[in-house]
């Protein structure tokens, strides 16, 4: 398998949230590097992923991805109840 190839494989399957959470990640660790305060990065982390996200899913499936992530967080959270 080529690099392109092996990077495409390890994605994360899309509606997860780990890719979400893998760039935002990454974006946080910079901006903590940078010298910004723990939750002005996590914001900041949060956004940059939003906006990446939108960018290369478009506006219309991203947000899909979205409701569907807070339906399945709810979920969790009454069946915990």
């Amino acid at each position: 398998m080529s690099g392109a190839e092996l990077e495409k494989a390890k994605k994360a399957k899309l509606g997860t949230g780990e890719r979400f959470r893998a760039v935002a990640s990454n974006v946080e660790k910079s901006e903590l590097q940078a010298g910004k305060s723990p939750k002005e990065a996590a914001r900041i982390a949060g956004a940059t992923a939003a906006k990446i996200g939108r960018k290369s899913l478009g506006a219309k499936k991203f947000n899909q991805l979205a409701v569907a992530g807070r339906e399945r967080q709810a979920r969790k959270a009454r069946m915990a109840v």
